[in-house]
This record gives structure tokens, sequence and C-alpha cells, in this order.
């Protein structure tokens, strides 16, 4: 367990004290409470995380990071209504904080409510440029409903923030390969295979796009690499071998 707020039995007006004068000097304490609530909600303990987070709630109902986290809780625990009641209560008390915006569209998402979650993924972003997995997920419902060309452009200027995230670069390339742009999608692989040398996927998808272009001598390197870093894998194997035939 993570542990509450303060320890058992403590008097509540000196810790409330000692809360306040924290507060004052830059919410030490409180960012150091929000933190444990999200290590707790990393390692999949939502009960240590609820106890955080609702105590922070009862201390002060007006801090939007503790109804974010307390909804993700409810996310976690699949109360998808439970959870969005508290992201929207988040933006209530302040409407462009981008992990509520951000957190929100995913549960609307879950709902169906697609309109919606795009809205509110394109005010986080704009809030918060960095959150790259804001711009992800708004790419996948673009490709999902075959808007292709705003997804590209969406996700053109994803790069131009984040231009290290890997997620990107290969949700580019693939949307490029579904565009017919072959050549494009390559160069985006190929980008992402030097960013992290390390990722099977990557190379597996530059070897495929190698061999979707005809090109299965070039794809035989990057398919090796791919089946060195997932030993295990039988589509890496298969690709593989398909190159090498």
């Amino acid at each position: 367990r993570w542990g509450i707020l303060w320890p058992a039995g403590s008097d509540w007006r000196f810790v409330w004290s000692d809360w306040m004068q924290n507060r004052q000097n830059g919410g030490g304490m409180l960012r150091e409470q929000i933190q444990l609530g999200i290590a707790a909600l990393k390692q999949g303990d939502t009960t240590s995380a609820r106890d955080i987070f609702t105590t922070l709630l009862e201390i002060n109902p007006s801090l939007p990071a503790a109804h974010v986290g307390l909804g993700r809780v409810f996310a976690a625990e699949g109360d998808t209504y439970k959870a969005l009641e508290h992201f929207q209560e988040a933006l209530a008390i302040k409407p462009d904080f981008a992990p509520a915006l951000l957190f929100s569209a995913e549960v609307r998402e879950k709902l169906g409510e697609v309109d919606d979650a795009l809205g509110e993924y394109e005010e986080a972003v704009a809030q918060d440029p960095s959150l790259g997995r804001g711009y992800l997920r708004m790419a996948r419902l673009m490709m999902n409903e075959g808007r292709l060309p705003e997804a590209l452009e969406l996700l053109r200027e994803a790069l131009l923030h984040n231009p290290h995230d890997v997620s990107l670069r290969l949700i580019l390339a693939s949307v490029l390969d579904r565009a017919g742009q072959g050549a494009a999608a390559i160069a985006e692989y190929s980008r992402a295979v030097d960013i992290k040398p390390d990722l099977w996927l990557a190379h597996y998808q530059l070897g495929r796009a190698q061999m979707r272009a005809g090109d299965n001598a070039a794809a035989i390197g990057p398919l090796s690499q791919a089946a060195r870093l997932a030993p295990d894998n039988p589509a890496v194997r298969q690709a593989l071998g398909a190159a090498q035939a």
C-alpha cells in the first residue's frame, strides 16, 4: 500500500496546518501526494490510488489533478461513466487542463462518442502539444473513419512538436502506406528505426514496407534484425522467410 495522506494517530489539525504551509510554499506536499497516487496507478494498485485521491478531494474538492487521478482509478476499474464524471469535474474547475481533456476524450472514445472525443483530443493537444498520445489517438480515429488526408496533416503537425516520438512516426508511416505513398512510408519507418533501434516492430514494419515495394533484398536486413530482437515472433519469422525465398 502507498499509504494515506498522514500517519495514523496524527492530529489532523497539525497536519492540516502543515499541509497549508506547504501549499503556500509551492504545494510541495500536494505534488508529492499526487505523484504517489499516479505511481500507485502505474503499479496497478487502484485501492491505494483511490485512497490518496479521495483524501485529497476531501481536503480540497477543487483540485483538478485529484479529480483526474480518481477518474483514472474508475477508468482502470471499468466504470467509464464514473470516470467521465470526474474528468468533467476537473474541466469544470480548470477548462484548459490538458490531462483532463485527454482522459475524458479516451473515455468518450470507448463510449462511442467519436465527435466529442475528437473535439477533446484537439483541445488537449492545443493546450499541450507535447501530448503525443493525444495526437496518436486522434489520428487513429481519423484513420478508422477513412479520413487519411486529415490524419496525415495531423501527424505531420504532431511530429513538429514531438520529433522523437516513435509511435507517431510508425503511425504516420502506416497512413502514408495506406495512402499509396510507399517511398515516403519507408522513409518514416527508417527514421523510426534510427530513433529506436532496439524496437523490433520498427524493423519489422520497415521490412514489410520494402517487401510491398518489391524490394525483398532490402527487406532482409531489417527483418533479420527484427528476428534477433523478437526471436519467438512467428510473424517476423514468416516475413523473413518470404523475403529470403
